[in-house]
């Protein structure tokens, strides 16, 4: 029983521990930002291009990018998608992708008849 207590009080500290990072790293988000930034972002995070947030704010496309470009440089993320989930809060969830060089598609670079640069293969021996 007394091992039950402290494991519950263990958990309860430990999601209480968890929610106030999320509400502080939400609040340093929030601070971070400029409102223009966290609009953008916003509206990136609802789907829409650098050409329609311009058009809908009355600015250029090279403005949107360079407000998404600041917002992930002060938020230390590498991608606008990044960026737009930190604001939103969403979990930015990246599909697995082989790597290229894995793929049964590409994995043979050679033929018959053609060399790995796709440059006909010479009959004539080394």
């Amino acid at each position: 029983m007394h091992g039950q207590r402290t494991a519950s009080l263990v958990l309860g500290v430990l999601a209480g521990y968890l929610f106030s990072r999320r509400v502080l790293d939400r609040r340093a988000v929030e601070e971070a930002l400029t409102d223009r930034q966290r609009e953008i972002l916003r509206a990136v995070a609802a789907g829409r291009t650098t050409k329609e947030i311009a058009s809908d704010l009355g600015i250029t496309p090279a403005s949107v990018n360079t407000h998404i470009r600041r917002a992930r440089m002060s938020l230390g993320v590498p991608t606008r998608a990044a960026a737009a989930a930190r604001v939103t809060g969403q979990v930015l969830v990246v599909p697995w992708r082989p790597r290229r060089s894995a793929a049964a598609s590409i994995a043979r670079t050679t033929s018959a008849t053609r060399s790995s640069n796709g440059t006909p293969r010479s009959s004539a021996p080394f």
